[in-house]
């Protein structure tokens, strides 16, 4: 069996990522870079477990990207007149 060892970012923040609540924000940063060490951590695995590891690294991608843009966007109305910065 072989290890594999290519090291990527899976995302990396972008402003258009921020709710403009820092809290959420900080929270979302910390998200990333979870994911972004898991990955690092997935091209050490053993090749056998590679794909698992993929498709889970996928979809956490996805559904972050997703929860911030759409879900979270939702909320900012909210979170800002709850007091949120």
């Amino acid at each position: 069996m072989s290890l594999v060892l290519s090291f990527t970012v899976v995302i990396e923040w972008e402003e258009r990522f921020s709710v403009g609540i820092s809290i959420i924000d900080e929270q979302h940063k910390k998200l990333i870079n979870i994911i972004n060490k898991t990955i690092n951590y997935r091209n050490k695995m053993i090749e056998d477990d590679y794909h698992m590891a993929c498709e889970i690294l996928e979809f956490l991608k996805k559904w972050l990207v997703d929860h911030i843009l759409v879900t979270d966007k939702e909320y900012v109305d909210c979170f800002k007149k709850s007091g949120l910065k």
